[in-house]
């Protein structure tokens, strides 16, 4: 009853840090003290990493730490750490190598380690790994007792917080000392994956169990940097209660008057179009008229570069843009070369730095060759909470078909703007023209007629008057349409030439009928 009662008082429980502190976090302050974690996980995925991180944090703080390794020298774990930029030379820190290689014999390293760690006092203890120790037991009664020494007595009698690490085999989820589960108090699985699509690794941590601890979101995204295990910042904020009414200037000429008096603050915009329809053009003129009204701008593309963006800027008249400012910052990412929560937590860190009244990511398209459907999705999910959140006013691109139907390939991720604007080139009597038409915008009454649009040399975008007479605009196949006299014209066409062809087919009758005769 008494170990019943501690656990049940463990959410209240002592913390001690992981010296990761994005895991902290998830935890509510850390591993509670006292306590046994398993830590587990395929080869590569960056166990021992995080093991460096909560040793070092003990050596900080002045706790005793003991670890155990039953495949690595003294040496090469302090050469690794120091890789990380991590101080392991301290009184405090005790390695113990675990090597033996007869089953006969490991009865005298464990109570050696054991030893070491009643000696020393320890405070924080790590196993790497328990699979081994376990293999070199000679068979699972042995193994049981271990554990059960390593539960009641290392951990609850002498108040040790303790790591051990499992290993995975590749496909499978679970440690090879499957009955660890049940004994320890937190199970922490750590995933190396290999994206076959893009060639690329990822690693991430999800906490699959953890007495006393009300984790949320249980899943950590990771990668080993200089500074050792580096995480992704998890954007959770997606649905702020918030809402504005103030309205903005596109910085278009007509196009306010078809939103009904510009865009609200704190709206996402997706920008549908061809290849040279006119996207950037759009969106360097959104982020210009921001920076005439004296309002930070950011300008985020995996498509241009920044000089050829104000280049651009300026031979249609741009000139804030072109010119550069302290209130605006442009940046070209390059994202086949990240993973998705680390080209999140970049342009996350972006605007929380540069607070930004004004944000045009360009373009989502081009985010496809690298990401999956449910990461893109996650991006526009994290910019949209963004926006709410802080009043930001958001531009995505995104390429459709240059020809033919009006595709959807953003059907996944349309749902989650508030404005959705089509841009259209078409053929008609010969030549290209431009079309833009307002397809949805919450909250307005807005116009719904599709719009011709010039792009000017020195004058920027101007919207021009609603298209009469054609049809198929959005089809990339336009027509123009009939008037109901040249209706009415082509009916009587067709019934005098339905006549004329029975009169002809009875004429051809008769003469057969008088040849049989």
């Amino acid at each position: 009853m008494k170990n019943i009662k501690q656990k049940a008082g463990t959410q209240h429980a002592e913390r001690v840090s992981t010296g990761v502190p994005s895991l902290d976090d998830m935890l509510g302050g850390g591993f509670p003290r006292e306590s046994l974690i398993l830590l587990t996980g395929n080869a590569g995925s960056g166990k021992t990493s995080f093991c460096l991180h909560f040793v070092a944090e003990g050596i900080k703080k002045g706790e005793p730490c003991v670890y155990v390794s039953l495949g690595e020298s003294r040496r090469q774990f302090i050469e690794n750490a120091r890789r990380f930029g991590l101080d392991l030379e301290s009184p405090n820190f005790h390695f113990f190598e675990y090597l033996t290689t007869q089953k006969a014999h490991a009865a005298g390293p464990f109570q050696d380690f054991l030893n070491l760690v009643v000696k020393t006092k320890a405070k924080r203890l790590v196993i790497d790994s328990i699979s081994a120790m376990i293999d070199s037991m000679g068979g699972q009664s042995e193994a049981r007792s271990a554990m059960h020494v390593i539960f009641e007595t290392v951990v609850k009698r002498m108040g040790v917080t303790a790591i051990l690490i499992g290993e995975t085999g590749i496909g499978r989820s679970e440690s090879n000392s499957d009955f660890t589960h049940f004994v320890a108090d937190g199970v922490i699985l750590v995933k190396l994956e290999h994206d076959l699509r893009t060639g690329r690794y990822s690693r991430q941590l999800r906490i699959e169990k953890m007495r006393g601890a009300a984790v949320g979101d249980a899943t950590l995204p990771f990668t080993l940097g200089d500074a050792g295990v580096v995480p992704y910042r998890r954007f959770n904020s997606f649905f702020p209660d918030k809402a504005y009414d103030t309205r903005l200037s596109t910085g278009v000429e007509g196009l306010d008057d078809v939103m009904g008096g510009g865009l609200f603050r704190g709206s996402t915009v997706l920008l549908k179009g061809a290849t040279g329809t006119g996207k950037t053009n759009l969106s360097t003129t959104f982020v210009n008229e921001g920076l005439k009204r004296g309002e930070r701008c950011l300008y985020i593309t995996n498509e241009d570069s920044v000089a050829e963006l104000k280049k651009g800027a300026s031979l249609l008249g741009l000139d804030e843009v072109a010119r550069g400012s302290d209130r605006l910052r442009m940046e070209t990412v390059d994202t086949e070369s990240m993973e998705m929560y680390e080209l999140a937590a970049k342009v996350q860190q972006m605007v929380e730095e540069f607070r930004p009244q004004r944000l045009v990511y360009d373009g989502i398209s081009g985010l496809s060759p690298a990401f999956t459907n449910q990461e893109i999705k996650y991006f526009v999910k994290m910019l949209r909470g963004l926006s709410k959140e802080t009043g930001m006013t958001t531009v995505m691109t995104n390429t459709i078909s240059i020809v033919g139907a009006l595709d959807n390939p953003d059907e996944a991720i349309s749902s989650w703007f508030d404005v959705m604007l089509i841009l259209r080139n078409f053929e008609l009597d010969g030549a290209m023209v431009r079309s833009m038409v307002l397809i949805k915008m919450r909250r307005s009454q807005h116009d719904r007629t599709i719009h011709e649009f010039e792009i000017m040399p020195k004058k920027g975008i101007i919207v021009k008057g609603g298209f009469k007479g054609l049809e198929n605009i959005l089809s990339g196949s336009a027509k123009r349409s009939q008037t109901v006299a040249e209706f009415r014209l082509e009916e009587k066409e067709i019934t005098k030439r339905e006549r004329q062809e029975r009169a002809a087919r009875k004429t051809e009758f008769e003469k057969r009928k008088k040849a049989k005769a």
